[in-house]
């Protein structure tokens, strides 16, 4: 795809150093024959804080060691091992080999692309432009990569599948259920195939017109007006749209085709000779491999005209001569600088299709057939680089590819540097630098943008992108993988000493990884082995900071990159000059304004000269007319000029330039051109913008005339977009919009949220202790959806689901994110899933570094996300959310008590709620206390903060040789929030590490975030009620005011059901007894093993701490209860067999027994307190904030009525008014399960879904009225607090409530009695209790004289004496 950051805005800092200002020799490179430095530039050292958190995110590869594939290279290069790097030789392009191909992987495909790969596809099309479909057949050919391959599965999406066969025999397929952009999963099965076998796959197929890879122009969107237009875009993953296939970059395969069609049509291969021509039937080949994502195919009334040898360039009829003269002088050479610099063109030809006005977006590097848009036919040539961006793609992209999306930056970032570079051997010796550094410093700016559009999802900002199950890959699409890429290759290029030693390297990996995908990894390991004969260089690489370019965040790259700012400088000097006009600075007419100023400028310095003159104050209208009588811009034929123009010219009301604009839209359908031409005029126009837009509206694409409508606020879209990926990578206002069809609507300001009503979205939530079977009663309540929507059953005629059609269940288990170890982590079976869709389950592998860091602020974005695209399908899907782990739900059910952290999204409790986005402000007086800290606080403060696993090692660090003051973090934070630590006991590291973290983070104490969200809670509850004051009982339902900070508009709250799925406490015991039992004969301890492995292979990673039992999957019940029977059975492996490790038999010695039984016990009783645990949420947590929901959306007389014994709800058991609605479901006698758990939870369903009477929740079974009702724990702090009764003049929130329930106050006899005289922490509502504890009696014992002793025991014998009725005075023997 085009570079997005060749003509992007650019708001540069004035004091970047000239490179005049720099001591670098330039010498004439031998290779290139261009001046090029002959030395590494002086750059600014690298930061260390560059990204936040990189300190603690281990790199890829360990950047002290050298792989054993690099070690071999340098035992191969060793003759030249020696040498200096002055005379060191660079090996040929053909020495160093590439390295041993990793298993391939991708999470963005349904097949398994480790068993089989494609090898060659046969495509049979038909077009039917009347139905706007393609259909026919395709051929697969498959080679097996493993033994024992039963089935191959493929990827669809929005296709009809007819027959299929395998070797010519007819089979029957499957299709899965769609799991959103991913499209849905085709399996076929093969038979018993081995490894190195061959399979043929026919799949008889059409498209739909929900198809997202097709765009279809009507003859009216064309220039010629004769005949309408099809073109395909298939990257990132929408080929599976097109063609049923592995749709993943991991492999390649040469393909053919025939396509019948009555208006001529090209494709992405080379016209096939061989074949007899026939009307109406095209025959294409493509010999050499390709990713799915480069099929492409173009259907129109065109004609062709050779630009050289080589290439060609095809254009409508009305557009061709033009187009030709536009790039004829710039094709073949920009071919012939590319084969002398890299290597030999082996695509044969490199043609190119200039598409319809109508065409959204700006360019596809398809093999042999790249897309343009008109937009670059300016008519000054001035816009052909972008050409050459294409044409790079035919090297790195096409013939070296990226294995799998999240190493997309090795596609885009090599092409924007070799773009570059070429650029500047175009430009010649004298003026190429400065062309080149010119490039980089607009890309800088787009940089920035992007860093800046991805500031609420770090991950994204990241050069290898962290996806979560089921993204859409366009998603991460921006700028950022071609500009943060090619910064990153330009950093290494003067690491290794410059141009001339960089460049043989850079022939030497295409050649290596030639027609191959590749990984970070893989490219890295080549790097290294390239350079392993120059000890000095590898040093040097070895230096570089990789896990900050791999993992950086934030807004900085690793490193402070310097270019030649020649052609930058002055345009911005020019706007300075401007700027003082603007301001009144300077009067015009002495400041002698005139074509001399830009003088020999190319369209690039104009473009940054506008946006520096956009991003700067308003430009008043006359300010305008001055500039373009100076310039005239307003006459440019140059496009992007001309928006530039345009922006600066509609900033304000009452300007001359609004009629001009809007005749020149009228003819622009490229997004990046009329979305932001609309949206300015809207501004200053807006009826003419409308009157505009519906006059021409048949010319733009569906796609742009959406987005413009929403833009403009006409109507409703009909079509939903997704913003964030396409045919130009994230370019300007474009962005590479794409449609799709069951994707969300982004919010005009492109915050990404909707602004739309849901019409009765609902969650049906199902929760309870571990055993009880939650995930049994979800998957009955899906297949009731599913099997009503079938309209076959009497459920489907009674309308069972309402507005729904399907279901699909969302995982709250933090343990079963993780991939594979389903035994320990007590996953569902395929079987007891039963084909219903399961999200956020299976989808980290827990051997990555930083998978342990998915948390809850994770799980919300991540069910939320999910939960908006089920409500927006055509077929209307129902999230069932399944789980136990509390927090987790909690946070999702009843926001508002996250904190709006600083940290990244990865890594951090950071705030949901959206509050990301809102700055927060830090508190002066805590800011001040900070930097008032003796170093030794302040480094711990700084270490606490950065490290989130530090809070597990804090104890071990506390107790370092030296010794440490134990009380030291406890002091640190009563030094900055007194408040909280009076909350936590001293010995209470995790908590106080947290505390301090959101004081690190934030700026601000925790108790005043605790105060702050109990007044937002009490503000948007007060809104709540408000609105439903005057509404009668049947508008419960309709709009509330969301009351959020920043909110958008009004919005249909999202209606809940809860389930708690419940069993009685001494069945549970034995139930979860047993399912331990059941474990261990599955395969528990080898699960275990394998975790250990695990936390072998993680330790050794850099950056790696001790082992952490309270994050990631070492959390799970039974890791480290077995921790100590496994180290012993290794140890006594290791003395029968010296260095041989784990996959060790149980030792039928008797202290082996007696570890293993002890660990299952342990096992067994960790299990039981979870339970425990799991039901004091509920009571504690999940019910009160039910009640206070309900006491929200309840009618007014309810609200007013407070019946609970802790005064903070209405009765429940009238419930929710069909908006909150808690039913307890008696699990505990199994074989009741349908009567007492399935029929009433699917009957409480279709009530909910359908807005009829709910049953009483009392009605259900006993345990519900005792449960229900019961209110918090008897020994919860909250319900000790003021005996349960909330004082009705205090206006404390929750929050402040519990701060003041958990206030610890210092026992002094206890605190005298410590050897160490550290304080002993108790809790205020425990006081009594502990006055009449042993600790506290025995502490006084300890403080007694003697004579207070001997009286203590005369006092004793006394009351002994009383109690057994002993007469006083009587002598009792000793």
């Amino acid at each position: 795809m085009q570079s997005t950051g060749r003509l992007a805005s650019i708001d540069a800092t004035r004091l970047i150093p000239r490179l005049s200002n720099l001591d670098v020799p330039f010498i004439t490179d031998p290779i290139l024959g261009i001046a090029t430095s002959s030395i590494r530039p002086r750059v600014v050292p690298t930061s260390l804080r560059a990204s936040r958190n990189n300190a603690t995110r281990p790199a890829l590869l360990p950047t002290s060691r050298l792989s054993p594939y690099s070690l071999s290279c340098r035992r191969l290069l060793a003759p030249v091992a020696n040498m200096s790097t002055s005379t060191w030789t660079p090996p040929a392009p053909n020495k160093v080999p590439a390295p041993a191909a990793r298993v391939p992987e991708d999470m963005h495909t349904f097949a398994d692309v480790a068993a089989y790969r494609p090898n060659h596809i046969h495509l049979d099309w038909s077009i039917d432009w009347d139905r706007k479909i393609i259909s026919g057949s395709v051929q697969h050919e498959f080679v097996t990569l493993k033994d024992d391959v039963s089935e191959i599965v493929l990827d669809t999406s929005y296709l009809e599948i007819g027959k299929v066969t395998v070797d010519g025999n007819k089979v029957e397929h499957k299709i899965g259920r769609r799991v959103g952009t991913l499209g849905a999963p085709m399996t076929v099965p093969v038979g018993q195939r081995e490894k190195g076998g061959k399979v043929q796959v026919t799949i008889e197929y059409s498209t739909t017109e929900q198809c997202t890879a097709l765009g279809w122009l009507s003859k009216e969107q064309t220039a010629g007006k004769t005949n309408p237009f099809l073109y395909s875009q298939c990257q990132a993953i929408h080929c599976r749209s097109l063609v049923p296939c592995i749709d993943s970059p991991s492999h390649k395969f040469t393909y053919t085709s025939k396509v019948k069609s009555r208006i001529p049509v090209l494709m992405s291969a080379l016209k096939d000779e061989s074949q007899s021509a026939s009307p109406d039937t095209y025959y294409f080949k493509q010999p050499i491999g390709i990713p799915s994502y480069l099929i492409a195919i173009v259907g129109g009334d065109m004609e062709f005209r050779d630009l050289g040898e080589r290439t060609g360039i095809w254009a409508e009829k009305p557009m061709i001569e033009k187009v030709k003269w536009e790039f004829e002088a710039d094709a073949e050479k920009f071919l012939k600088h590319a084969e002398e610099t890299i290597s030999p063109y082996s695509w044969t030809r490199y043609d190119s299709v200039v598409l319809p006005p109508s065409f959204p977006y700006g360019g596809m590097e398809n093999a042999n057939l790249t897309t343009l848009t008109p937009s670059l036919v300016s008519g000054d040539r001035s816009l052909t680089d972008v050409l050459l961006h294409e044409l790079c793609h035919s090297w790195s992209g096409n013939l070296t590819s990226c294995a799998n999306w999240k190493h997309f930056w090795l596609n885009e970032g090599w092409t924007v540097y070799l773009e570059r570079l070429l650029l500047q051997r175009v430009h010649g010796p004298k003026e190429g630098p400065a062309h080149r550094g010119f490039s980089y410093i607009i890309g800088y700016k787009a940089l920035k943008d992007a860093l800046e559009q991805f500031s609420n999802i770090p991950r994204f900002q990241r050069l290898i992108p962290v996806f979560k199950e089921g993204e859409d890959p366009d998603d991460a699409f921006s700028s950022l993988p071609y500009e943060k890429g090619s910064n990153f290759l330009l950093h290494l290029e003067r690491v290794v000493g410059g141009l001339d030693v960089f460049l043989p390297y850079a022939q030497s990996y295409f050649r290596a990884f030639y027609n191959r995908s590749v990984t970070t990894e893989e490219w890295r390991d080549h790097l290294f082995a390239y350079f392993a004969g120059n000890p000095e260089i590898t040093k040097k690489l070895e230096a570089v900071d990789w896990n900050g370019w791999y993992n950086g965040e934030g807004m900085d790259l690793p490193v402070k990159m310097e270019y030649d700012t020649t052609l930058a400088t002055q345009a911005f000097d020019l706007a300075e000059r401007w700027e003082k006009v603007i301001l009144g600075k300077e009067d015009p007419a002495k400041a002698d304004f005139g074509m001399k100023d830009i003088k020999g400028w190319n369209a690039n310095q104009i473009i940054v000269f506008l946006e520096k003159l956009h991003s700067g104050p308003k430009v008043p209208p006359r300010v305008v007319k001055l500039l373009d009588q100076a310039y005239a811009f307003s006459k440019a034929t140059n496009g992007e000029v001309l928006l530039r123009f345009f922006e600066v010219a509609l900033e304000v009301e009452g300007g001359i330039y609004a009629q001009q604009a809007a005749d020149w839209v009228k003819g622009q359908g490229r997004m990046k051109f009329c979305r932001t031409i609309y949206r300015a005029l809207n501004k200053v126009e807006p009826e003419l913008a409308k009157k505009t837009f519906l006059d021409n509206k048949s010319f733009y694409h569906p796609i742009a005339a959406a987005q413009i409508e929403k833009d403009q606020g006409i109507g409703n879209a009909l079509v939903r977009i997704k913003v964030g990926g396409g045919g130009e990578g994230g370019e300007g206002g474009e962005g590479g919009e794409r449609l799709e069809a069951v994707t969300e609507q982004a919010a005009p300001d492109g915050s990404g949220e909707e602004d739309v009503e849901h019409g009765g979205d609902v969650s049906v939530a199902i929760f309870g202790c571990t055993g009880t079977g939650k995930t049994k009663l979800s998957v009955e309540i899906a297949e009731e959806i599913r099997k009503a929507s079938g309209g076959t059953s009497d459920r489907a005629a009674s309308g069972y689901g309402g507005d729904y059609q399907d279901a699909e269940i969302i995982s709250a288990d933090s343990m079963q994110i993780y991939k594979g170890l389903d035994i320990i982590t007590n996953k569902a079976t395929p079987e007891e899933r039963n084909d219903v869709p399961h999200h956020l389950i299976d989808f980290l592998d827990p051997a990555e570094a930083g998978s342990a860091d998915y948390d809850v602020v994770r799980f919300v974005e991540d069910t939320e996300r999910l939960q908006r695209e089920m409500w927006n399908r055509p077929r209307k899907t129902l999230p069932i959310i399944a789980g136990g782990t509390s927090y987790y739900l909690q946070h999702l059910l009843f926001p508002g008590r996250l904190i709006p952290t600083c940290r990244t999204e990865a890594n951090g409790e950071v705030g949901s709620e959206k509050k990301r986005n809102q700055a927060v402000e830090p508190d002066p007086r805590l800011k001040e206390k900070i930097a008032n800290l003796p170093k030794r606080e302040k480094d711990l403060l700084e270490r606490i903060s950065h490290d989130p696993s530090f809070k597990t090692d804090l104890t071990r660090f506390l107790s370092a040789e030296g010794g440490r003051d134990p009380l030291l973090p406890w002091k640190l934070l009563n030094s900055l929030d007194d408040e909280m630590a009076k909350r936590w006991h001293w010995k209470d590291h995790r908590k106080i590490c947290n505390s301090l973290r959101i004081i690190a983070e934030t700026g601000r104490k925790c108790s005043d975030w605790i105060k702050e969200q109990d007044e937002e809670r009490r503000r948007r509850e007060e809104e709540e009620k408000q609105s439903l004051d005057g509404k009668d009982e049947g508008r419960r339902s309709e709009e509330v005011d969301l009351g959020k900070k920043g909110g958008k508009g009004k919005k249909r709250s999202t209606r809940k059901l809860l389930f708690w799925v419940w069993c009685d406490d001494q069945v549970l015991k034995k139930r979860l007894d047993d399912r331990v039992d059941v474990m261990v004969k599955r395969g528990l301890i080898d699960e275990i093993k394998e975790m250990r492995k695990i936390a072998t292979k993680l330790k050794d990673s850099p950056n790696a701490g001790a082992a952490d039992y309270t994050r990631g999957i070492f959390q799970t019940i039974g890791y480290k209860q077995f921790d100590s029977y496994l180290e012993r059975m290794e140890r006594q492996r290791a003395e029968e067999r010296p260095g041989s490790v784990s996959d060790l038999e149980p030792q039928e010695d008797e202290e082996s027994r007696r570890l293993f039984d002890q660990a299952v016990l342990e096992t067994k009783q960790a299990t039981r307190r979870y339970a425990k645990d799991q039901i004091k949420w509920a009571r504690n947590k999940l019910i009160p904030e039910v009640r206070i929901a309900q006491k929200v959306v309840g009618n007014k007389a309810r609200v007013e009525k407070l019946t609970d014994e802790e005064g903070e709800g209405p009765d429940t058991l009238e419930g929710g008014n069909g908006q909150v609605e808690l039913y307890l479901l008696d699990a505990t006698d199994v074989s009741k399960w349908d009567e007492a758990v399935k029929d009433p939870a699917i009957n409480i369903v279709k009530a909910f879904l359908n807005q009829s009477p709910l049953p009483d929740p009392r009605s259900l079974n006993k345990a519900a009225s005792e449960q229900l009702t019961g209110g918090r724990s008897k020994n919860s702090a909250l319900r000790l607090l003021n005996d349960g009764v909330r004082d009705p003049a205090s206006s404390s929130g929750e929050g402040e409530r519990a701060l003041q329930a958990n206030l610890h106050y210092t026992c002094p006899e206890c605190t005298e009695a410590d050897p160490n005289r550290h304080p002993h922490l108790v809790r205020k509502l425990d006081k009594l209790r502990h006055e009449r504890g042993r600790i506290h009696r025995r502490s006084l014992r300890s403080l007694e004289t003697e004579e207070q002793r001997e009286q203590r025991i005369r006092e004793e014998i006394r009351k002994g004496r009383e109690r057994k009725g002993v007469a006083q005075g009587e002598v009792v023997s000793s």
